[in-house]
């Protein structure tokens, strides 16, 4: 079961480094990149599975990201953030 969740860190990396949503997507009524990594979050129930898919929320932006699109990586965990604590 916790390899099964493991998984979800990778998933939360792909999106946030592949998926780049354009200005009218983001202001759009679609489900924002943020809301599917939130969803993913809370579904998981291992504790190391859940810490290793936070840390892949911010780990790429913190060391890799060299190019001027890093708002883009750092954006849904600003929002998952924002919109758990606002609340």
């Amino acid at each position: 079961k916790c390899d099964d969740q493991m998984i979800i860190g990778d998933i939360i990396r792909y999106i946030i480094m592949n998926i780049h949503p354009s200005n009218e997507l983001l202001v759009s009524d679609k489900t924002k990149r943020w809301e599917i990594i939130n969803h993913m979050l809370v579904s998981i129930k291992d504790v190391l599975a859940l810490s290793y898919a936070m840390n892949s929320l911010v780990y790429d932006w913190l060391f890799y990201c060299k190019d001027s699109q890093r708002i883009m990586y750092i954006e849904p965990a600003m929002l998952v953030i924002w919109n758990n604590v606002h609340d």
